[in-house]
């Protein structure tokens, strides 16, 4: 196991609805620090599944 962190580097708003992150993970374990960025697609639904 290990502590898994992250860091929001960017983020851009591009409507009401939609958005884009960018940001770096890293994990911290006894034997390594594996680390990298990671890019997500973020988009707003309704309520009522529109």
């Amino acid at each position: 196991m290990g502590k898994l962190t992250f860091e929001i580097i960017r983020l851009d708003v591009l409507s009401d609805t939609a958005a884009i992150m960018i940001g770096r993970y890293t994990l911290v374990r006894v034997t390594d620090q594996p680390t990298d960025l990671f890019h997500i697609d973020l988009e707003k639904s309704m309520a009522d599944g529109s």
